[in-house]
């Protein structure tokens, strides 16, 4: 066995090169006042570099008052909920459509009801583990989406509030024939028929 230059893990005895595959890999060199093994583009490793650091009183002054009052309670972001308009990624309440009507305590509803009919069991392959089952819509949600856009086409200075009333209102969303219970795995056998 021979010992790396740099690290001094153990290396193959053939490795001509005399270094591990990690320091070879990454191109290490040594820090000129501690020895320790460095990148190719510093000379000096973090904590030497920064050792002899000579930072003024003035720039001492100067981030000691940036600092002092953003602490705890006096920071910009103390206490601020990120979610809803808060939230970085917020669009302008842009939650796409099939979204707001899956939420609603109507499809949890239905979803409900459709699983009760069938006595929580998956009617593929009978599993009936709790958390394991989802509610199929047999005539595709997408497609009953679709349906209904056709139907309110005429009307795009809908609200978003209008829109849901009238969803509401849909009774193919809401219809339980049109649903069955299927296991996870089941359900994606499912989607790759209808999909093939």
């Amino acid at each position: 066995m021979r010992i790396c230059k740099r690290c001094g893990k153990n290396i193959l005895k053939n490795n001509y090169y005399g270094y591990c595959k990690y320091c070879r890999v990454l191109k290490l060199k040594n820090c000129i006042d501690c020895g320790q093994p460095i990148r190719l583009v510093s000379t000096k490793c973090p904590r030497c570099a920064n050792k002899n650091r000579v930072v003024s009183e003035e720039t001492k002054d100067k981030m000691r008052k940036n600092h002092a009052d953003v602490k705890g309670k006096n920071h910009p972001m103390y206490g601020v909920r990120r979610y809803g308009v808060n939230s970085p990624g917020y669009k302008d309440g842009r939650t796409p459509f099939y979204q707001i009507i899956r939420n609603l305590p109507d499809s949890k509803q239905w979803r409900k009801q459709v699983f009760e009919r069938d006595n929580y069991t998956c009617q593929e392959c009978g599993d009936n583990k709790g958390g394991n089952l989802e509610a199929h819509h047999i005539i595709s949600f997408s497609k009953l989406l679709d349906d209904f856009s056709m139907i309110i086409k005429g009307n795009f200075n809908q609200t978003k509030d209008n829109m849901i009333k009238l969803a509401l209102k849909y009774k193919p969303f809401w219809d339980i024939t049109n649903g069955t219970t299927l296991c996870k795995s089941c359900h994606k056998k499912t989607y790759c028929k209808e999909e093939g």
